[in-house]
């Protein structure tokens, strides 16, 4: 028998256990962890990336779209007329953009707007020849419309329109078309009712009436000439200038024959023609 003595457990365990790793020895390294829901960065590059090239492609395609829009749809051309169209006097059919400024057949000359009616308007240099036979028919023209000199004149047309804006189409600077004259309006454009003053003619129901008794009612005239302080002075004007302040409604370049001034480019009249009468006449 030998007379040592056994191993203790701790002893024993202790020499079973394997020797410990060197101090210097790597340890292995950790998994990345991230947390979730987030990627990489380059994932996310390529996310934006596609985002941008399908913003790309849908712009460039809104683009295409509109430019094609912008076209003129192709016109439909026939090599020969169809069979059921004679193919003698046969017109070409307008469009509906040629038709409102298209002139053809028996009213091709008509103009269906006064403001584009032809006129035959003389230059404010033309030269005036003073007539005393036309200055005579003017005047009696003017006074033919009037009560008395000084009254407004009446309409000698039937009147439709009740509003200025109708009535100054014709009167607002003016027409003579084809020898029919339609005078100026010689004062402001402010009164809102034209019939106020200037009276249509009776309606048609009237004509058979009876007519009005007679009176012996009589209205001053308008004297043909204005005074002169001496010959070579500029007459003064033989009428009141009250609702008469444009004088070239009256002796303008539209004037009638007679009353039309010699130097219609002068505006301001009354620098040089005084007025002879008083306000109330």
């Amino acid at each position: 028998m030998s007379d040592e003595a056994p191993p203790s457990s701790a002893e024993s365990s202790t020499a079973d256990a394997p020797d410990p790793a060197p101090a210097d020895a790597a340890e292995p390294a950790a998994p990345d962890r991230k947390a979730p829901g987030s990627a990489s960065p380059r994932r996310s590059l390529k996310a934006y990336g596609l985002i941008g090239y399908g913003a790309l492609c849908v712009a460039l395609a809104g683009y295409v779209t509109g430019l094609a829009q912008l076209k003129e749809p192709p016109q439909r051309s026939f090599s020969a007329p169809p069979p059921s169209l004679s193919e003698e006097g046969l017109l070409p059919a307008p469009s509906y953009r040629e038709l409102p400024n298209l002139r053809r057949g028996p009213n091709a000359s008509f103009e269906s707007r006064i403001d584009e009616l032809r006129e035959d308007v003389p230059a404010p240099t033309d030269p005036v020849v003073v007539d005393e036979d036309q200055r005579r028919a003017a005047a009696a023209a003017l006074a033919d419309r009037r009560a008395y000199e000084g009254a407004p004149p009446l309409v000698p047309h039937p009147v439709d329109a009740q509003d200025v804006a109708a009535c100054l189409v014709c009167h607002e600077a003016g027409k003579d078309v084809d020898g029919v004259l339609a005078p100026a309006v010689p004062h402001g454009h402010e009164l809102g009712n034209c019939t106020q003053c200037h009276a249509p003619p009776a309606p048609t129901f009237f004509a058979a009436a009876e007519p009005p008794p007679a009176n012996t009612f009589e209205g001053a005239r308008a004297p043909l000439h204005g005074e002169r302080a001496h010959p070579l002075a500029p007459p003064v004007i033989p009428h009141a200038t009250l609702m008469r302040e444009d004088c070239r409604a009256c002796h303008g370049v539209r004037a009638r024959p007679g009353l039309r001034t010699t130097h219609p480019w002068r505006v301001n009249c009354t620098q040089c023609h005084a007025s002879g009468t008083g306000f109330a006449r």
